[in-house]
Formats: structure tokens, C-alpha cells, sequence
């Protein structure tokens, strides 16, 4: 399977060394290119050393218009010419937001486009589908362009998909706690649209918007207006946390539904959603794959109402979906 990758930032990044991991024990997918505008010899150093999920275990270098990791050797340009013979090009640099725009790859060659970021502007839902692995992804049907929705999303959907089926929300709000991002400022330094990003992200608690809630109808389509949120971004490198509380049709105690959640990660949703009984802290779950972790003991339900609290690394557990999603339109 022959994979592009066309952005090379934190989430770009991740996708690699996810692939690297996994081809270590299972050689399946193939890094035929990678394109990012910065300088290829510090995107190769950013690549061996990452602040936040620690030294590649390969040696790592440019030299003539490749990158080398080991014995690996991946083209990278800094502009795309040709795409022919890309099964999937997974756009991770957040430019290009538009169904249209990403049309521009199949042009050039490449067979499928995976966008790592919810879809912008007025599109055909069912040509562009918006698809959260282990929640919807197998309505695919052999479209050419695929939206992977927003981690936050891909951290809400299981938990909505298996209490709307038991209980029927009939509403919900979400605060996601999450580690702040490249879209703020490091200083006190004018963001575009945002006064509070405009501040000090590692030095503040900054309330400011996510699309996640309410664009969790495209995955459920039932959840139509019934679903709002907002984040906080915290002063943390990696790992977020979701608190969703969810208004019931029908009344829920908090053992039933932890048990509803702990046999989903048993079985259909294993690898996507993890229990976690130990009582962790955010610092534990860095490198986490799964797209998210609840902890049981921080379910709390009155009547028709629940909170639940889950954990998941926003870069790694996304990462891994997109991996797990390519392959599975590749193969399609």
C-alpha cells in the first residue's frame, strides 16, 4: 500500500512514526513521498527527537532529497508535481479544507484523499463523508475523498454512538480540556480571530471554541442539534481530556453504562476505546493509540442526566485512525 504524506507537522509526523511502528512487526504500508515547504534537514531532526513521544529508535537525516530513517529511504519535496501511484494521500497540513481543493490530488495522480481535519465550506455529504473508525467507517463506499473528522470527534464518537443506541440522547454538552496547539501563541502575540489565543498558551487556561460537538452529526446523523461544546486549552504539550454530559431519554445508573463501555472496548470498539481502572493522569496516556480512554470512576449520572470523562492524545490516537482509516480505503 503506497502512502503520501502531505504536510509534515505534529500530526504528520505522528502518521510516520505510527507507520514505522507498525511496519516493524507487520511491513504492510509504504511511504512513497512526504511534502512540507520547511527545511528538510530540521524536519528530519524534528522527526528523531519530539518533545513530547521521545527519540525514534532509527538514526534519522536528509541527504539529497531524501529522508533516511535507518535503512529507509523516503523521497520529500518541498511542492507536489505528480501523485501517480499514491493509493492515499493523507493531507495533514491543515491548508487545504475544501472538498474542491483536495480534488487537485486525484488531478495529479493520487486514487484517494484522507483529510486529517473536518471538512470546510458547503460540500456533498455523501460524496465527501466525514468517517470515525470504529464508528461509522464502514458506511464507506469507495469514495475518493474522506474526511477522518477532528480528534475531539473521533474521542466523542464511540461514547455517543453506544449510550444514543441504549438510551437516546435527546442532548449533550462537551467541554474537551486539551493541550494547547501550533494555533496559538507561544508570548502574548495577536492571533487572526481570537483574542484569547492571542495569549501565552503555556502560560494560561484559555476558553476558546471546538467544532467537535457540534459537528458530531456527520458521523451520527441522529445528533443533529443536539449536541454543543467548547474548549479549554491547558498548559500541557500532549494529551486532552473530554467532559460530556449527556440529557437521556430514558433514566441510567453509572454501573450499566461503564458496563456498556468496557464491553464495547472488549469487543466492536477494541483499539478504539480503552478502560482505564488505574487512575491515571494525562502524562500517562502519552503514546496512548486508542482514540480514547474512560475512566469509570469519574462516571457520574442523576437521574437522566451523565458525565462522562475520558483522556486521549490528541496527536497519537488520532494518528493511528488515520492509518487505520487509509488502510481500510485502500482495500476497499
Amino acid at each position: 500500500m503506497k502512502i503520501f504524506i502531505n504536510g509534515f507537522g505534529r500530526i504528520g509526523r505522528c502518521v510516520l512514526r505510527a507507520i514505522l511502528e507498525r511496519n516493524d512487526t507487520n511491513p504492510q504500508l509504504e511511504v512513497i513521498g512526504i511534502n512540507d515547504p520547511a527545511n528538510w534537514e530540521i524536519l528530519a531532526y524534528l522527526l528523531e527527537h519530539d518533545s513530547v513521544h521521545g527519540l525514534l529508535n532509527k538514526e534519522t537525516r536528509y541527504s539529497n532529497g531524501k529522508l533516511i530513517i535507518g535503512s529507509l529511504e523516503i523521497p520529500v519535496f518541498n511542492s507536489i508535481k505528480d501523485l501517480k501511484g499514491v493509493g492515499v494521500i493523507i493531507e495533514c497540513s491543515g491548508k487545504f479544507l475544501e472538498p474542491k481543493t483536495l480534488e487537485n490530488y486525484l488531478l495529479l495522480g493520487a486514487k484517494k484523499v484522507l483529510l486529517s481535519a473536518p471538512f470546510m465550506g458547503e460540500y456533498d455529504e455523501k460524496q465527501y463523508p466525514t468517517l470515525v473508525y470504529g464508528v461509522n467507517h464502514f458506511l464507506y463506499q469507495n469514495q475518493a475523498i474522506v474526511s477522518n473528522a477532528s480528534c475531539t470527534t473521533n474521542a466523542i464518537a464511540p461514547i455517543c454512538a453506544i449510550l444514543d443506541k441504549a438510551f437516546n440522547i435527546k442532548e449533550g454538552m462537551l467541554t474537551t480540556i486539551h493541550s494547547y496547539t501550533s494555533d496559538q501563541k507561544l508570548i502574548d502575540l495577536a492571533h487572526p480571530l481570537d483574542k484569547r489565543r492571542s495569549r501565552a498558551a503555556a502560560s494560561n487556561i484559555i476558553p476558546t471554541t471546538t467544532k467537535a460537538a457540534l459537528a458530531l452529526h456527520k458521523v451520527l446523523p441522529n445528533l443533529k442539534n443536539k449536541m454543543h461544546g467548547h474548549s479549554v486549552r491547558v498548559p500541557s504539550l500532549d494529551v486532552s481530556m473530554i467532559d460530556l454530559s449527556l440529557f437521556l431519554e430514558k433514566k441510567a445508573l453509572k454501573d450499566p453504562i461503564n458496563d456498556l463501555l468496557i464491553e464495547a472496548s472488549k469487543g466492536v470498539l477494541k483499539g478504539v476505546l480503552e478502560i482505564d481502572l488505574k487512575e491515571r493522569v494525562s502524562s500517562d496516556f502519552i503514546s496512548n493509540p486508542n482514540s480514547v480512554i474512560i475512566a469509570p470512576d469519574l462516571t457520574f449520572t442523576l437521574e437522566n442526566m451523565v458525565k462522562i470523562m475520558g483522556w486521549y492524545d490528541n496527536e497519537w490516537g488520532y494518528s493511528n485512525r488515520l492509518v487505520d482509516m487509509a488502510q481500510f480505503m485502500y482495500h476497499y
